[in-house]
């Protein structure tokens, strides 16, 4: 049976939306605060939304999709994970780094903010949970480029009951 803290890969890359609309800034490391998400993007509590991920191992086949190379950062998501996919770890808590633990709550909606920027973005996003997952911040601390990401079958104890 495998280990259920054992590494599901590492953090590949950060991004930072800091405007609607504008492009996000790749960094080396973020603060999550707990119930709130980022502390550098200042967008305040997101609640279910705090922290979104992206699995580098669907990013080839959403290229493919469009037909064109572009940067993963076009999801405008903020944690690019070396792994095959995330949606099988909705509903479970991530574990980044030595401190940061997320709970997988949603899994993301292409928007059409998105669309706008990346014109078919959303149709390539949509298959087999490529869009990634949103989080709630349960645990805050930092994460760096280069941490490892675990997964937690449990639930942290604010989604219980």
């Amino acid at each position: 049976m495998p280990d259920p803290t054992a590494s599901i890969g590492h953090v590949q890359g950060l991004a930072l939306r800091t405007a609607k609309g504008e492009p996000v800034t790749l960094v080396e490391q973020v603060t999550a605060e707990l119930g709130q998400g980022l502390r550098e993007e200042g967008r305040g509590a997101k609640n279910k939304r705090g922290v979104t991920l992206l699995a580098a191992g669907q990013w080839p086949a959403v290229c493919q999709a469009l037909g064109r190379e572009v940067p993963w950062t076009a999801r405008r998501a903020n944690v690019l994970i070396d792994c095959q996919t995330l949606l099988q770890h909705l509903g479970k808590t991530l574990c980044i780094g030595d401190e940061v633990r997320l709970e997988a709550t949603l899994e993301t909606v292409p928007c059409s903010h998105i669309e706008s920027l990346t014109p078919g973005l959303s149709e390539a996003l949509k298959p087999e949970g490529r869009g990634g997952l949103c989080c709630r911040v349960v645990a805050g601390g930092v994460i760096r480029v280069g941490d490892a990401v675990r997964v937690e079958d449990t639930l942290p104890a604010s989604a219980a009951g």
